[in-house]
């Protein structure tokens, strides 16, 4: 099961059609009545009121096309579970998946000094941006503004909003330390 190319599954196909997109969307159909069957059974046990399941995807996906690359990297991200208490949340604001850790870490009042790579995405004087990488470049997102630098052109190939010097800087600063980071390992 996947939802990458090839997009094959083992059902038969829901959505119908031949076309890159709609065989997507087909691979996504099939994983979400697999998800829906997983929560089900999760529920009639008996330890579901004291679980939290999170689902998160690695990565975006260029479908559907809106001819802005950052939207390529819109990631979803599920909190489900009998801990949960407010089942009709959504939270709209601009986050990445190196905050779920500092968010829940704090949630459950632990030790949140080992996670320097994100913030709590439930303090209302956390500052909300996401960075993502990609070959030879990255992005850097924040409330009203991103950019997309290509690291070969050395230029920003993509921008919406006022974009400033201390955005870029910012910007490849995350880039530098976390690449540090890696290597240093």
């Amino acid at each position: 099961m996947s939802s990458h190319e090839p997009f094959e599954t083992p059902t038969p196909t829901v959505i119908e059609g031949n076309t890159e997109e709609l065989q997507f969307y087909n691979s996504l159909q099939y994983t979400d009545s697999v998800v829906y069957q997983f929560v089900k059974q999760c529920q009639a046990k008996d330890w579901w009121n004291n679980t939290l399941i999170i689902i998160c995807a690695d990565h975006g996906h260029r479908l559907p096309q809106t001819g802005k690359k950052a939207d390529d990297f819109k990631i979803p991200a599920l909190l489900l579970g009998g801990l949960v208490k407010n089942k009709q949340v959504v939270i709209d604001e601009i986050c990445s998946q190196t905050d779920l850790a500092p968010t829940l870490v704090k949630t459950f009042d632990i030790n949140n000094n080992l996670f320097k790579w994100g913030r709590n995405i439930a303090d209302p004087t956390s500052v909300p941006l996401a960075y993502f990488s990609f070959n030879d470049g990255f992005g850097f997102v924040q409330n009203k503004k991103y950019f997309i630098f290509d690291n070969v052109g050395k230029k920003v190939i993509e921008q919406e909003g006022n974009i400033d010097a201390s955005d870029l800087k910012a910007g490849k600063a995350i880039q530098q330390l976390s690449f540090q980071e890696y290597l240093d390992k």
